[in-house]
């Protein structure tokens, strides 16, 4: 008996894709946001260093609020901004030792592990801003470039307070 020619195709495609992916293979394509604006640079798809680690939570208060939410993930980072603007947002900037693109990838995985839904994602110049939304909470990230191969990470957090409007 032999397997039809469709089913043993479709199961070479899957591996193969996934093969790419594993490597690093891209299609090299025109990237889209999710909004549909078009952007002039090819998309990459980043691998995320294993030594991006999360802010634990007593660095998250210590270096940004004392209230901030303990379950908002934040990247591991020199930060030098971090204020809770009153007891449903908060605002912090740090720098993180990876690029803008590996940068992204480490907050859609580690977002999506914490149940928020990416809302829109647009690229320019190098620059990625990202908005999440988990129930009634809201979170706006924008990841640059910065010296060294840096990155710097602008991001708000509000809890019932809309933070996703056009600052």
């Amino acid at each position: 008996m032999t397997r039809p020619t469709t089913t043993v195709s479709i199961a070479l495609v899957a591996v193969l894709a996934l093969a790419a992916a594993s490597t690093g293979c891209s299609a090299g394509k025109s990237g889209t946001s999710s909004s549909g604006a078009s952007s002039s640079q090819t998309r990459r798809q980043p691998i995320v260093p294993a030594d991006l680690k999360q802010l634990s939570p007593a660095e998250k208060q210590s270096a940004i609020a004392s209230s901030f939410p303990m379950q908002v993930p934040v990247p591991a980072g020199a930060v030098s901004r971090g204020e809770a603007q009153g007891d449903s947002a908060w605002d912090y900037q740090l720098t993180v030792d990876a690029t803008p693109y590996a940068v992204a990838a480490w907050y859609h995985i580690t977002y999506a592990q914490s149940e928020w839904q990416l809302v829109n994602s647009t690229e320019s110049n190098g620059s990625v801003s990202m908005d999440f939304e988990k129930g009634t909470a809201q979170s706006r990230i924008t990841v640059a470039p910065a010296a060294g191969g840096k990155s710097r990470v602008t991001a708000s957090v509000g809890v019932g307070t809309p933070v996703l409007q056009t600052q």
